[in-house]
């Protein structure tokens, strides 16, 4: 069970006299007039809509374990994105301002995955495929000498290897590897949108395009496949993707 750091602060007070204070809250009057007035025991600093009853989460999203619908703190005066949570398992329905879930399902969930990922990828090699910098040469419309030298950065043995910031730096290379390219740095760009996220790369746009998914992933084998699907369905229950189609159409379609 979910513990809330705020539960029961307003245990002292009658119904009427917290409905008072919540329509006060949200007209705007001081958080730390209200506090003191009504004598919450909280930290000045505290969040006061955190003492709040909970209520039913408004989209009535339901909890990917327990088969519960989420819990959520009442509106908050500024309107802004707010994840809901499960009592049962904490298992938070991520929002703009957390990426990524820490419940210990879904920490689980993403290190098992994580190991698939790798397993599945492992000893693929760069070979003759497009590299990260080449890539970029080619999407700069650079000759093939000044390409050749770019490609003298890339990591061409060890995926694992590629750092972060060459990824996040590079995203628009996605755009431009042939299918050894692709097979090759596919995994290192699985594992930064599962491990942190990013604000450049789009993963999944290339993943679920319907112009040049056949061509780029056609050399994955089964248990590539199967970790790509995986990792999509995945993605399905975070809030930046469930209810994006492009992903089912793509998993009953190419990666089924």
């Amino acid at each position: 069970m979910r513990k809330r750091r705020y539960e029961n602060k307003l245990s002292h007070l009658t119904k009427e006299d917290i409905e008072d204070l919540m329509c006060l809250y949200y007209d705007g009057e001081d958080e730390a007039l209200l506090i003191a007035e009504y004598k919450i025991d909280i930290p000045i600093s505290a969040l006061l809509y955190r003492t709040f009853p909970l209520i039913e989460d408004y989209n009535k999203t339901v909890c990917p374990y327990c088969k519960v619908i989420l819990a959520a703190y009442s509106q908050k005066r500024y309107s802004c994105a707010f994840g809901a949570f499960c009592q049962k398992c904490n298992h938070l329905n991520a929002d703009l301002y957390t990426h990524h879930c820490e419940c210990e399902n879904c920490i689980k969930e993403r290190e098992q995955l994580i190991q698939t990922i790798k397993t599945a990828f492992s000893n693929v090699m760069l070979g003759h495929g497009v590299g990260l910098f080449e890539a970029q040469g080619i999407d700069d419309y650079e000759n093939k000498e000044v390409c050749q030298k770019l490609r003298s950065k890339d990591e061409t043995s060890q995926w694992e290897n590629i750092p972060i910031e060459h990824l996040n730096q590079c995203y628009s290379s996605l755009s431009f590897f042939d299918a050894e390219g692709m097979r090759f740095h596919l995994p290192a760009f699985m594992l930064l949108e599962l491990k942190e996220g990013s604000d450049y790369v789009n993963i999944v746009f290339h993943l679920t395009s319907r112009t040049t998914i056949n061509k780029q992933f056609r050399l994955l084998n089964n248990t590539q496949k199967k970790a790509v699907r995986s990792f999509l369905q995945h993605l399905l229950k975070d809030i930046d993707y469930e209810f994006d189609r492009s992903i089912q159409r793509a998993l009953n379609d190419f990666w089924q």
